[in-house]
């Protein structure tokens, strides 16, 4: 089994859940700011994340918040 991860965004949140390859499940709430995407991406780093799926209720192409998200977690 893979680690996968969902991020529902927010306006000023991030939610993000991890589904580890163990079967192990991850909730943690994260900020906007960079360093706190750093984070959130070190997190599913050291959970081995392979798949990724956001959501968001805006179009994500005009949504500067998810494309910092975007490069950001560019692994």
């Amino acid at each position: 089994m893979k680690s996968v991860c969902g991020l529902d965004v927010h306006k000023d949140s991030v939610y993000l859940c991890i589904l580890s390859e163990f079967g192990e499940l991850v909730e943690k709430v994260f900020g906007v700011l960079t360093y706190q995407l750093e984070e959130m991406r070190d997190l599913m780093l050291h959970h081995h994340v392979v798949e990724v799926s956001m959501e968001s209720t805006i179009t994500v192409m005009a949504c500067p918040k998810c494309i910092a998200i975007a490069k950001v977690m560019a692994f």
